[in-house]
């Protein structure tokens, strides 16, 4: 009788640490992206980071975090199954590439250029071609340019390649987000006062989402969503504390 009350004890401990190790782990996948997402003496963190960790873990899902350039990010989700991609904006061209999760934040584009150049508000996107542009690769910026037939547009790896870039007068213009931009050039200690937001892009969306790859089963991908709406995310905190990050 000992035995048996001992086994049944020992089995129903054991078949919740069996159903987790059965679960497919989640590799959440960010770019450097400071102050949203970003690495601190060699740990990823930031806001949109701490919102993955705590979706992941509402929804009870092994998983780990790793920061890769941008496009490497966006390939992997693309073809790989189990993989979180953060922060990524929502477009109609992504829709059905990936399973949306929920926001994150809401972001107004610029374009930023050194106060010499002259650029009006006004100006028709097709004028946009009299500029020399650097967007990063396969980013929302770069799928707009293209979408709108810009063709000055220099494709290029990360953003701090495109701030060298302007600095330096190889480019007019870089795509940028009001209030992030400023942050990340004052990091990287890059002239940041020179350095002005001349025109604003208006970009059918302007939301940053946690999304996973197309290619994750679809229990999972409904598991954690529901993590995400059991947590009541409110994007409007993500923003304040991003505002607060010196």
């Amino acid at each position: 009788m000992i035995v048996r009350v001992f086994f049944t004890l020992w089995i129903s401990l054991l078949l919740p640490a069996i159903a987790h190790a059965s679960q497919p782990e989640i590799l959440a996948l960010a770019d450097d992206f400071y102050p949203v997402q970003y690495k601190e003496n060699n740990t990823i963190v930031g806001p949109a980071t701490a919102l993955v960790k705590r979706v992941l873990t509402e929804a009870k899902v092994p998983y780990s975090i790793a920061m890769q350039p941008w496009a490497r990010t966006y390939n992997t989700a693309l073809h790989k199954p189990n993989i979180l991609i953060y922060s990524i904006v929502r477009t109609a061209e992504r829709e059905k590439l990936f399973h949306w999760i929920g926001p994150v934040i809401k972001v107004n584009y610029f374009l930023y250029g050194l106060e010499q150049v002259k650029i009006k508000a006004n100006t028709p996107l097709n004028e946009l071609n009299k500029y020399r542009i650097a967007a990063v690769r396969q980013t929302a910026s770069a799928l707009f340019f293209a979408e709108h037939k810009i063709k000055s547009v220099r494709l290029i790896g990360d953003a701090n390649q495109a701030i060298k870039m302007l600095l330096n007068n190889r480019v007019d213009l870089i795509p940028g987000i009001k209030g992030i931009f400023e942050k990340n050039c004052q990091r990287q200690r890059f002239r940041c006062e020179q350095i002005k937001p001349l025109y604003k892009l208006e970009k059918p969306s302007t939301e940053f989402y946690l999304a996973l790859s197309k290619k994750t089963d679809k229990a999972l991908v409904k598991k954690i969503k529901q993590a995400y709406q059991a947590i009541a995310v409110d994007p409007a905190i993500i923003e304040q504390q991003i505002k607060e990050i010196k």
